[in-house]
């Protein structure tokens, strides 16, 4: 079985070197994963994110949240009976 390595661009995979496939031949593909890409091992910012996929075509503009947003709190709402995270622990038992 031959490896060969390329770049997705435009849904298309670009083959580093040339490969011999015939016409309705089958193949695998393999996308490595997060964990084990280097280009991918430092941490990206929300920002970073999503002006990447913005660059890809996958968005077409980033929403900023406006500034009335920004400085609001979250509102609190008072609910009745036991806490969520009790409530769950029982439910596990």
């Amino acid at each position: 079985m031959s490896i060969y390595y390329g770049t997705v661009t435009g849904h298309t995979v670009m083959l580093s070197k040339a490969a011999c496939l015939t016409e309705g031949m089958t193949v695998e593909v393999r996308v490595p994963s997060y964990e084990r890409s280097p280009r991918l091992s430092r941490p990206v910012t929300e920002t970073q994110f999503q002006q990447k996929l913005l660059e890809l075509g996958l968005m077409t503009k980033i929403n900023q949240p406006s500034a009335i947003e920004a400085l609001m709190e979250p509102i609190l709402v008072q609910v009745k009976g036991q806490e969520l995270s009790h409530q769950i622990i029982e439910d596990r038992r």
